[in-house]
């Protein structure tokens, strides 16, 4: 009788074992946006750009880790920096205003991105995977802003940054998507 208790108790743990959980879903902990807005190590990155579903060209973008509260940025002539502070990052990009995201969030968090150039960033939902334009990315952060003239809704991976992002601005939707990484 113990060996017939003993079977169906091992299957039910190799099936939790094999389905795995998120850490963030097990413990219900907020989500360390400095985790999902930066990779771990330096990378060269490759997005694929789409205008109104079309592709209309590719982006190569550089990021370097400088040490572990400092992150750049660099796509062409565009640098961004990322600090993380204890409870916050800042991103600053040249001629623009700078961007202070608060650092601990939760699904359905208002007003995480704070910046006189932003109404609003809500974080929308968290996905274990999700298939964007046939790509799959796991443990993805997604994050709605919306600003006087465009509405953009960013997909975070963990340690990987920006894995996805579509904008509307009128008639326009552009979209980026990653499809290429190389570390450096």
């Amino acid at each position: 009788m113990r060996k017939n208790f003993l079977i169906p108790l091992s299957v039910l743990s190799l099936m939790l074992v094999g389905c795995g959980t998120n850490i963030d879903e097990a413990t219900d902990e907020p989500y360390d946006m400095w985790n999902y807005m930066t990779p771990d190590v330096s990378y060269e990155v490759t997005y694929d750009v789409y205008e109104n579903g079309n592709k209309v060209d590719y982006l190569v973008e550089t990021t370097n880790v400088l040490d572990i509260d400092r992150v750049v940025r660099e796509s062409g002539q565009d640098i961004i920096s990322m600090t993380r502070y204890e409870n916050t990052l800042q991103i600053e990009k040249s001629n623009e205003a700078p961007i202070t995201v608060q650092r601990f969030v939760k699904v359905g968090d208002q007003d995480v991105f704070q910046s006189t150039a932003i109404d609003y960033c809500d974080v929308e939902n968290f996905y274990r995977s999700t298939l964007i334009k046939g790509v799959e990315f796991y443990n993805v952060l997604e994050v709605y802003c919306q600003t006087d003239s465009s509405k953009t809704t960013f997909y975070y991976g963990y340690n990987e940054g920006i894995v996805a992002f579509y904008r509307e601005e009128g008639d326009k939707r552009v979209e980026q998507l990653k499809v290429e990484e190389n570390r450096l």
